[in-house]
């Protein structure tokens, strides 16, 4: 093969083009069929062209061999003397040493590329112009230009930019070999491209690149240049920086044909709105982002994020921005950002408690990223079904799919991608009722997003802590970390997920006996649920709304909201709400004068068919039976209730308790 790669070498040396047509796969299916263009050189010699024929024959024991090589060159070059000669071997040494790599097909990464592809971080560009105000664009838009360029290569595996994002790198310091081994530590990846952009004295601009391995080594290096003063011409910049890395990393790899070319006020927009978003800063991002997809409609990657931050708001013309953002992908052909878009719908119908419709786009998405061989969206899309599965109460499927996660995260060295499994693992561990391993998750989960300044993982860790503090009967601590994760979700405007602390603050309420608490705060979830149709968190609401009119002696409003609760839970098929719905149905009739026995019964059967083990279909079944009397039946019941709520409701245990000494 070195002979083959030499004898290549000296027929461009000799006739200025490659003695293969084509590029890509289509000059390796020329290579494997030798089907070599002729040879064009005036005045080579007979033996000269012998030489070329013999090195280049396509079956190796028809090739000559490295010492027939050796001789024949002498030869042929004797008349040279023993000056060119030398000269001329040492040039093909040189060669060899600094491009035969390439030549023969194996790139600057071959090494790292056996088992699977290397992992690389796109870094931002180090800003040397000295214009602060290109921060953004440097942090966002180049980077991802070079990444969407170096993705169409089976050899490197690009880290998404939001992974990149939450190591927030200064683009103000260029990075060293040190800096280089954290990264990779931190985001289990192979290689890091970092580059710097400067002005030319001729006011042009300069993308220098270094690309890094694990040790800190330079696998590749180089510049590109583009003499023109405005900022529109930083995409070409890019491009030719993905194609000379391509080229060092992938010599026979597939090239990018097709180039989009973004306007100016959309690169410029994006960069800002991605920024804000990255802050957490949606309010703000939104216009940008807006902007950006109204001036580029092609432009799939900003139309998906605009959507995004429209869900994050909380305004329900998302669905049509994502929706949007996955036609435009599809005609671009840019998978990434399909599987992107489908992965939101996926969230956005989950949210809206369409469960068959969520399965389906997460199914479709993760169809489309095996097709891909993109392992990043792999994990993420099984870390979606784990949640949807602990939606449905699927504990078993939520933690087959989290399992599948964890392997694909652990392998690839996903850190942060581990740590929201590592939350979801936990939500599966406090719904068995392990507090403890739940707390130990969600404690790791907090510590990770403080490190990297990830408020919106900061709020989603706090309000799970919450949770948990009720689990050890901590109320007055659980109550903090509420009130904490809903401040930040107030402050960084994501107010979709404000609902969940406010019902879990209303619940406190109850539990503590402030009805006038738990009214405002589980009013204004309901509200919200309401507006953004929000049906799943919205029969929790209703189910917790007549839990506290239950217990402050409003039983006319609790038994509405608990028929409101079992309306949504019968048309979102969710057998242990509507079992909760029911019992609680058959409380608020038990408790008025006009309660018809025969009513009472005909619920608690229909909650028994649907949950048996539930502790407020127990609980309803304990009180049914002290009012017939039934004491001693009735007591056993309610302890079993307060086993069962210990697990799955730990903030009923003390009312629980209270009734079974009143019994």
């Amino acid at each position: 093969s070195d002979v083959f790669a030499l004898g290549i070498m000296l027929w461009e040396l000799l006739a200025g083009e490659h003695p293969f047509p084509g590029e890509g796969r289509e000059r390796f299916k020329a290579v494997l069929a030798n089907r070599r263009k002729p040879l064009k050189v005036r005045r080579l010699s007979r033996s000269g062209a012998a030489l070329l024929e013999g090195m280049l024959a396509p079956k190796p024991e028809d090739r000559l061999t490295a010492a027939q090589v050796a001789q024949e060159l002498k030869r042929i070059l004797r008349p040279l003397g023993r000056m060119g000669v030398a000269a001329l071997t040492a040039m093909v040494t040189l060669v060899l040493g600094t491009t035969g790599y390439v030549l023969l097909g194996r790139g600057v990464v071959a090494d790292l590329v056996k088992e699977r592809p290397a992992g690389i971080a796109v870094l931002p560009v180090v800003n040397r112009t000295g214009d602060a105000s290109m921060q953004a664009e440097l942090r966002w838009v180049l980077p991802d230009l070079v990444g969407a360029g170096l993705r169409t290569s089976t050899r490197l595996r690009v880290v998404p930019m939001e992974a990149v994002s939450d190591l927030k790198l200064s683009t103000e310091q260029a990075i060293t070999a040190e800096d280089a081994r954290k990264i990779h530590r931190k985001l289990g990846t192979e290689l890091c491209l970092a580059s710097e952009l400067k002005k030319t004295p001729t006011g042009g601009w300069l993308l220098s690149y270094r690309l890094l391995d694990r040790q800190g080594r330079i696998r590749a290096e180089g510049h590109d240049s583009q003499e023109t003063s405005d900022r529109f011409g930083l995409q070409t910049l890019s491009r030719k920086a993905s194609l000379d890395l391509l080229k060092a990393v992938d010599p026979f790899g597939h090239r990018p044909t097709e180039e989009i070319t973004l306007p100016p006020e959309a690169y410029q927009a994006y960069a800002k709105g991605k920024e804000l978003m990255d802050r957490g800063d949606f309010k703000e991002a939104r216009g940008h982002l807006k902007k950006a997809a109204e001036s580029a409609p092609f432009f799939s990657g900003a139309v998906v994020q605009y959507g995004i931050c429209l869900q994050k708001l909380g305004d329900p013309t998302c669905d049509l921005a994502i929706q949007w953002g996955r036609w435009a992908a599809r005609a671009m052909g840019n998978r990434r950002s399909e599987i992107q878009a489908v992965t939101q719908l996926g969230l956005l119908r989950m949210e809206q408690g369409q469960w068959e419709e969520s399965r389906a786009s997460f199914d479709e998405a993760l169809a489309l990223a095996r097709a891909q061989g993109d392992e990043d969206f792999q994990s993420v899309l099984f870390n979606n079904l784990g949640f949807l599965a602990l939606e449905q109460k699927r504990p078993q499927e939520a933690e087959q799919f989290l399992g599948q996660a964890l392997i694909i995260e652990r392998r690839l060295g996903k850190k942060a991608e581990e740590m929201l499994t590592l939350n979801n693992l936990a939500v599966a561990a406090k719904d068995r009722g392990d507090f403890r391993i739940a707390e130990e998750n969600y404690l790791r989960v907090l510590a990770s997003a403080r490190e990297t300044d990830d408020r919106w993982a900061e709020s989603l860790a706090l309000n799970n802590l919450g949770d948990v503090a009720i689990g050890n009967g901590a109320f007055a601590k659980a109550e903090g970390f509420f009130r904490e994760s809903l401040r930040i979700k107030r402050e960084i405007g994501h107010r979709s997920g404000t609902v969940i602390p406010l019902t879990n603050l209303g619940i406190l309420g109850r539990v503590q006996g402030d009805w006038t608490t738990g009214r405002a705060f589980l009013g204004e979830a309901l509200a919200l649920c309401q507006e953004l149709r929000k049906r799943p968190m919205e029969a929790l609401v209703r189910f917790q709304l007549g839990c506290l009119e239950l217990g402050a002696g409003q039983k006319t409003t609790a038994l509405s909201h608990f028929q409101s609760a079992a309306d949504l839970h019968l048309q979102l098929k969710d057998n242990s709400g509507l079992a909760q719905d029911l019992a609680g149905q058959a409380e608020a009739i038990l408790g008025r004068r006009s309660a018809k026995p025969d009513r009472v019964a005909q619920l608690l059967k229909q909650a028994r068919e649907k949950e048996a083990e539930n502790p407020f279909v127990l609980r309803a079944e304990a009180l049914e039976m002290a009012t017939r009397g039934h004491r001693e039946e009735a007591r056993r019941r309610m302890e079993q209730a307060l086993a069962l709520a210990r697990k799955v409701a730990p903030e009923d245990v003390p009312s629980l308790q209270q009734r079974l000494r009143d019994l």
